[in-house]
């Protein structure tokens, strides 16, 4: 999904709809709802520049057998390079 799209669907339907619509239609094999707050929390540290922080997967969910990565491979994994800078200029959450 490209950034002007984004920035359009978080206008109309706000962060939440937007991202599941990314992770239902935008990429293959689906992502599950559940990677939501996790995607949220990698877009937030990634605007802020903390790309090697930890983030702590949901309960059975791994990346590369460990319970965490990085804010770097949320963004890349979950193909979210398109939601940054995006989150707090539109005003959502």
């Amino acid at each position: 999904m490209g950034a002007q799209r984004v920035a359009e669907m978080i206008a109309y339907v706000g962060v939440e709809a937007a991202l599941e619509d990314h992770f239902s239609h935008g990429c293959y094999p689906p992502i599950p709802a559940i990677m939501l707050p996790v995607a949220k929390t990698a877009i937030r540290c990634a605007d802020a520049g903390d790309w090697d922080l930890q983030i702590v997967l949901p309960d059975g969910v791994q990346w590369r057998r460990q319970t965490s990565c990085s804010v770097a491979a949320v963004i890349d994994g979950l193909r979210l390079g398109a939601f940054l800078h995006t989150i707090n200029q539109n005003g959502s959450n």
